[in-house]
């Protein structure tokens, strides 16, 4: 591959990306799913005033694995020019044995139209990925305030260890070091260890 593809392709790719991130994604970063909630829902949206896009929905388990306990409707859906649409999300599984929250998360795929009688484009899909908590109706009584405090943080070297002993999913905005980021760690899971 010639130099002068290589820096069309970069070109396109950074033009392309700024775009997608400028102009579609969903209306919030998170999802707490209760207990005793039939379903959620989250909005899509869409800025481009000229190109319209399908999306693909689905749900993972914290293994990354396509997940069995929710379902997102409609699953494939156009998203038009300047245009938001809701997309909902249920539960389809007994999940009321559990006392700590569960980690899913909720994928949406933007994909763009091709174009037509074109030969040799390079066409990208962007996926938004957001977390998709699961409350236990029993956590709806627990004060997280007093559960946070029982984190315990341990250096050990240059390692660090987390324990969280509560049954939630704890979220980090940033860990530092003696100023340097730890960027390994973003969450906690419940009642686990982490380094």
């Amino acid at each position: 591959m010639n130099l002068n593809l290589k820096k069309q392709i970069f070109a396109l790719v950074s033009l392309v990306s700024a775009q997608s991130y400028a102009g579609i994604g969903l209306e919030t970063t998170r999802i707490i799913f209760n207990q005793n909630d039939k379903n959620a829902s989250v909005t899509a949206f869409n800025t481009d005033a000229n190109t319209g896009f399908l999306l693909q929905s689905w749900v993972e388990g914290v293994d990354r694995k396509l997940s069995p306990d929710f379902v997102v409707t409609p699953p494939l859906m156009k998203l038009g020019q300047d245009k938001k649409n809701t997309l909902n999300i249920s539960k389809v599984a007994d999940l009321s044995n559990n006392n700590v929250e569960q980690l899913y998360w909720l994928n949406v795929r933007f994909i763009p139209p091709g174009k037509e009688n074109s030969e040799n484009v390079l066409r990208f899909s962007l996926t938004n990925q957001i977390k998709l908590i699961y409350r236990p109706e029993i956590l709806e009584k627990v004060d997280f305030s007093k559960e946070v405090k029982k984190i315990i943080w341990t250096v050990t070297g240059d390692k660090l260890v987390v324990n969280n002993p509560t049954p939630y999913i704890i979220n980090l905005n940033s860990i530092n070091i003696d100023a340097q980021p730890v960027e390994e760690i973003t969450y906690l899971l419940p009642q686990t260890e982490t380094n």
